[in-house]
């Protein structure tokens, strides 16, 4: 991987030519460009912006999410011993923990990297709970056209966005067992993890409510999901319930993503015969839920 991509990170594919892709909305064009039948970018072109939009919002604003609520709470030895299990399936626990802590290590010291520290701690809690919160009255309400619940963010499929939110509150908050409890009040999210998910065999969960047949309309289940309801929503309709997460990352993501942006003119306009920009520059000032903090920017 670091010859072709210049650095060991995930993810990263090898496609059948030898060429490579690495960033998950780059391997996703790809694989849409020889399998046109299921896209996860809608047709429209006010579905295509939120649905980019959200996926900023997920990609570059919930780390700092999935760090606090995995290495500054009580999911921290939970998540040493379960990379020690992965990686090291043959051994003792003990054991395995032990030689998965220096990976551990360098995961927790990302919190620093992305602001997941006093004095902003309380604030991301306050943004994770007010986005649960708005994705759970989302996934209730439907649209305006009516019919129930969806599925999805913008209809019957997913899309970009419903994939780039549920990777961290999946894997980081509700897997995580100390974070679970977050997910109580919001079963309609955890039928949405679920239908995302897809392990109907994953021991993990032995007991979901996406697994009940009498929890959930049959509209709003993978397998019922044909005709008019395996679409994205009629008329380019981005439903109004989704409008906390806009306000969200244009109140406080989007004058962090600025100060990035201003630092990549700076950079290039200084080094105007640099073939490439560093991948992240000096720390600056964000204001995540309410309360400032200070993260690094990435280019």
């Amino acid at each position: 991987v670091k010859p072709a991509v210049g650095r060991v990170i995930m993810p990263a594919v090898r496609l059948g030519d030898g060429s490579w892709r690495q960033d998950s909305a780059l391997i996703c064009d790809e694989v849409e460009r020889n399998h046109p039948d299921r896209p996860t970018r809608p047709p429209g072109a006010t579905q295509r912006l939120a649905a980019s939009l959200l996926e900023l919002h997920a990609d570059e604003w919930l780390p700092m999410v999935a760090l606090h609520y995995r290495w500054n709470t009580g999911n921290a030895d939970w998540a040493v011993s379960e990379f020690g299990r992965c990686a090291f399936p043959m051994l003792p626990s003990l054991i395995a923990s032990r030689l998965a802590q220096p990976v551990a290590d360098r995961m927790r010291a990302l919190c620093r990297v992305h602001g997941a520290v006093s004095p902003a701690l309380a604030g991301i809690e306050s943004f994770t709970e007010r986005l649960i919160g708005t994705l759970e009255r989302h996934l209730a309400a439907g649209s305006a056209a009516g019919g129930g619940p969806q599925p999805y963010l913008l209809g019957g499929v997913p899309c970009r966005a419903d994939f780039a939110l549920y990777g961290p509150l999946w894997a980081h908050l509700y897997r995580d067992p100390h974070s679970r409890a977050m997910f109580d009040g919001a079963p309609h999210v955890v039928r949405w993890f679920e239908r995302l998910h897809g392990h109907a065999a994953d021991a993990a969960f032995t007991q979901l409510a996406a697994r009940d047949a009498t929890a959930a309309p049959a509209s709003t289940s993978p397998d019922s999901a044909s005709g008019s309801a395996a679409k994205f929503l009629p008329d380019d309709e981005v439903p109004e319930t989704l409008d906390p997460l806009f306000r969200a990352l244009f109140d406080e993501q989007w004058p962090f993503l600025q100060l990035a942006c201003a630092a990549v003119d700076e950079h290039a306009a200084a080094h105007p015969d640099a073939a490439r920009t560093p991948r992240a520059f000096g720390y600056a000032p964000f204001v995540a839920g309410g309360v400032a903090g200070e993260g690094r920017r990435f280019a």
